[in-house]
Order: structure tokens, then C-alpha cells, then sequence
């Protein structure tokens, strides 16, 4: 059974919208670890209600 917030039964609390300063290119499996400023959106519905902004790449696998 599918449990992901695209194509299952998770909510919205299970995704993160990242912002990253520039230009980051990654695989859709890359394993990564980052740092930000979390963001709470309770009103605007064409983004995920937690959003990390200025993020940067603190590890890579």
C-alpha cells in the first residue's frame, strides 16, 4: 500500500518544501541532510504547510 503524501495515504505533515539560496541539482534517491529556517504556511495552498527556507547541504550520500 502506497504511503506517501503523493500517491497515498499520508497527510501534508509528511512533506517539507525546501529553499535552497541557489541552484541545487539532485537525484530523486539522493540521500541528503539540511539546515534552514523553518517556515510555517497556514494560508497559502500552492505550497506544503512546513517550509524550510534558505537551505544548504550540511551532508550528501
Amino acid at each position: 500500500m502506497a504511503s506517501c503524501f503523493f500517491c497515498g495515504v499520508g497527510g501534508p505533515e509528511t512533506a517539507v518544501e525546501l529553499e535552497f539560496d541557489s541552484k541545487i541539482r539532485l537525484k530523486t534517491d539522493s540521500i541528503i541532510t539540511v539546515s534552514g529556517v523553518l517556515k510555517l504556511n497556514d494560508n497559502d495552498v500552492n505550497h506544503f504547510n512546513y517550509i524550510l527556507k534558505d537551505c544548504k547541504i550540511e551532508a550528501f550520500k
